[in-house]
């Protein structure tokens, strides 16, 4: 059955059967399992003390941890083209403050625990300043450190409010809207939320209407009391049982090729690489996905495994993924910080093909998103990783899918867009950010630049884009087959590199190492252990051997086998046998005896 299981909007359907079908913590089963904590989602009763849901938890640690710092601070840029009526603005910016209590909600500790504190009413002043006298070039340099300045600057928890509103006037009709909260409070989703509702209030407002949004149903506080209660009674035990056996003995930290040591202390700095995958190239990975029922996603998650297992070198692949958390419909219009992270495992076995690494991956996912009401924190805490100051736990390069933002809004006399705010910081090494539109997918490389130069990233682009095109053109090759070189850099490589032709010496191996014995006698030739060996003395052990295997009847033509363990005899012993003018035949001890017969009465060594 799992492997029929479709995600559609909130639930599993089995592929085969239509029926719904659920995760029950073992397998799939169309029994819907009963969940510890049997009351749904509603307005919580509020008591005195309002805890922190586990995600605000985990911030609310760092930002104790570290001082407070910018580095969640989410900021957001608006311009507004056209005739701007301010009274409506900051209005509508005072209503959305009061409808949703998260941008109301400061944290402070009590009794050493850290609790939620609703202010009741908090309005915000829109401070305005006016550049619009200043020449272009002026009003760039202003703006540009006072966004800087607004941006790096850290929230107080303790105290609040946490978010700030700043207006620009550039000119007679345009104006820049700077609105920077900290992510305790919101999350990417919310960001959309927030830009919805200003739009909606905005236009009622300037054009002398009331309030048009319909009252919330819940706060973000009937969430985290909710959420409380379901873990406490061992609502998330099957998931948290799913995790446990799923992650169990994943590697310590993908081990991609650096090019800096790591920090001892993680840092953020980033920078950011934009490749693009054309329509006409996206068709056909768009045509394997559908017929392996998979997404883009999930697509794009396999591709992505092979691409850094092929980096690292290592088999099992783990990579985060951020999904908005929001299975109930009264979670969708609220300000918050919702977002939870997945941490896909991806095994990719060298012999499978892509086809069949797809389906596990499409599997992996599937019983991933059944289990995503799992908080990471709660689950970083059950696993216990090994922890590092210098790299976060569990999975080191995220990925993350989206469509393409949305198209400014236009009102009766205004004109809406987000502005990239410019500012870019990395939680993780390496941050993939796929943005799918009917151009094709424009991939954005976000990578810490305390441990990668550009050159690498742009070169893990090519080659990503590459491997699209050779999976999507032939998904049963086995992966190893599966090309990831452009031809120019194929042929850059093979031949390009080659062209310098370089002397080769008329001589044996032999005569070549004696030349060298010649040159550095008393120089370290090998060394194992506690032991080493001169070029002189390693060149008169070998000779000796030499004499003796002459002596027995070696000669060219004439092979030895040489069963040794790694060490200083073996190198001995092929050294001996090269001088005395014979093959050897390498029988490693290690090897099932009826293999090593087998290999012996095949080659038929001399001695």
């Amino acid at each position: 059955m799992a492997d029929d299981a479709l995600v559609i909007g909130e639930e599993a359907y089995d592929g085969a059967t239509g029926k719904p079908v659920w995760w029950d913590g073992a397998g799939w089963s169309y029994d819907r399992p009963q969940l510890a904590a049997a009351a749904p989602l509603a307005a919580q009763e509020r008591p005195e003390r309002i805890p922190l849901s586990y995600a605000q938890q985990r911030l609310w640690f760092l930002d104790q941890l570290g001082g407070s710092s910018a580095e969640y601070n989410m900021p957001e840029a608006m311009r507004l083209r056209g005739k701007l009526d301010l009274a409506a603005l900051e209005r509508a910016i005072n209503t959305v403050v009061a409808r949703h209590e998260s941008l109301r909600t400061r944290f402070a500790s009590v009794d050493g625990q850290p609790l939620q504190i609703i202010e009741s009413s908090l309005r915000l002043a829109l401070p305005l300043q006016d550049l619009s006298a200043l020449d272009e070039a002026a009003r760039a340099q202003v703006v540009a450190a006072a966004t800087r300045q607004e941006w790096r600057q850290a929230f107080d928890l303790p105290h609040g409010p946490l978010l700030r509103v700043q207006l620009f006037k550039l000119g007679e009709d345009d104006h820049l809207l700077l609105w920077t909260s900290h992510h305790i409070v919101s999350d990417g989703w919310s960001v959309g939320v927030l830009g919805a509702e200003l739009t909606t209030l905005y236009a009622a407002f300037a054009e002398g209407r009331d309030n048009p949004l319909p009252p919330l149903r819940l706060q973000y506080a009937d969430f985290s009391l909710w959420q409380r209660a379901w873990m406490e009674a061992g609502g998330l035990a099957a998931g948290l049982a799913y995790w446990k056996e799923q992650l169990r003995g994943i590697p310590e930290r993908l081990k991609l090729p650096t090019d800096r040591p790591r920090p001892p202390l993680q840092t953020f700095v980033a920078e950011a690489v934009h490749a693009t995958l054309p329509a006409a190239r996206l068709q056909p990975l768009a045509r394997l996905t559908q017929e392996a029922g998979a997404t883009l996603y999930m697509t794009l998650l396999a591709a992505l495994a092979l691409l850094l297992q092929r980096y690292s070198g290592q088999d099992d692949i783990v990579v985060g993924s951020p999904i908005a958390n929001r299975e109930e419909k009264d979670l969708e219009p609220l300000i918050g910080f919702f977002v939870n992270t997945l941490v896909m495992r991806v095994r990719v076995a060298e012999g499978a093909s892509f086809r069949q690494l797809l389906g596990e991956v499409r599997r992996t996912t599937l019983d991933a998103y059944q289990q995503q009401s799992v908080p990471f924190e709660r689950l970083v805490a059950e696993l216990s990783p090994e922890r590092d100051l210098g790299s976060t736990p569990l999975f080191q390069v995220a990925l993350a899918l989206q469509n393409a933002p949305a198209a400014a809004a236009r009102l009766k006399d205004l004109e809406i867009s987000r502005v990239d705010s410019g500012e870019l910081r990395v939680r993780f090494d390496l941050e993939l950010h796929a943005v799918e539109s009917e151009g094709g997918i424009e991939f954005v490389w976000v990578y810490n630049r305390d441990l990668f130069d550009r050159w690498r990233i742009e070169q893990m682009a090519r080659h990503l884009l590459t491997l699209l095109d050779a999976v999507a053109a032939r998904p049963e090759l086995p992966l190893h087959r599966l090309e990831m070189l452009a031809a120019d850099e194929r042929q850059q490589l093979l031949e390009g590199m080659n062209q310098r032709p370089l002397p080769v010496a008329a001589a044996t191996f032999a005569a070549l190492f004696e030349a060298q014995v010649a040159r550095a006698a008393e120089a370290v030739a090998i060394s194992f252990g506690d032991t080493a060996l001169s070029y002189g003395e390693l060149n008169r052990r070998a000779n000796q051997l030499a004499h003796y295997l002459i002596g027995e009847g070696l000669g060219p033509e004439g092979s030895v086998g040489i069963a040794l363990p790694r060490s200083l005899e073996m190198w001995i012993a092929v050294l001996g046998v090269l001088k005395a003018g014979g093959a050897y035949l390498p029988l490693d001890p290690a090897y099932p005896e009826a293999r090593l017969a087998y290999m012996r009465a095949d080659a038929a060594p001399t001695l």
